[in-house]
């Protein structure tokens, strides 16, 4: 697994485009070492980083550890699956990863209250990542 240190966050987000993704799962598991722990694994299209590149929806498994709050609430007639966008952020000491993201203005910096406020988000003191193989079909 990569670790993924806060001051690198913003640079991890830009190799994947999560919108239109997929939530696929979401479990916690608690540890001794390592308090409450996410698993999440998700779909995303890889960032295209020239002309030439296609980008490629790949499976990712995001490891939150140390878990602080979460929550995933779902409304009728809304599917929280299919991702609009994704966001990270660190605050307060804490990664957040906010799945339900709302539209922040230039020069906006998104704030606890803001993720606080969306209906899918999970904040943890350390996050780790890797990308799985395709599944065989």
């Amino acid at each position: 697994m990569n670790a993924v240190p806060p001051q690198r966050l913003a640079e991890f987000a830009r190799q994947f485009r999560f919108s239109k993704g997929r939530l696929l799962s979401v479990h916690l598991r608690s540890s001794k070492h390592h308090g409450i722990q996410a698993i999440i694994h998700l779909k995303a299209r890889t960032a295209i980083r020239s002309l030439a590149d296609r980008p490629q929806m790949v499976r990712l498994r995001f490891v939150l550890s140390d878990v602080q709050e979460y929550r995933f609430q779902k409304r009728p007639h809304s599917d929280k699956r299919i991702l609009q966008e994704v966001q990270f952020a660190y605050l307060d000491n804490l990664i957040y990863i906010n799945f339900d993201a709302w539209e922040v203005e230039p020069g906006e910096k998104l704030g606890v209250f803001e993720i606080r406020g969306s209906e899918a988000f999970i904040a943890g003191r350390s996050l780790a990542w890797e990308q799985l193989p395709p599944k065989k079909t």
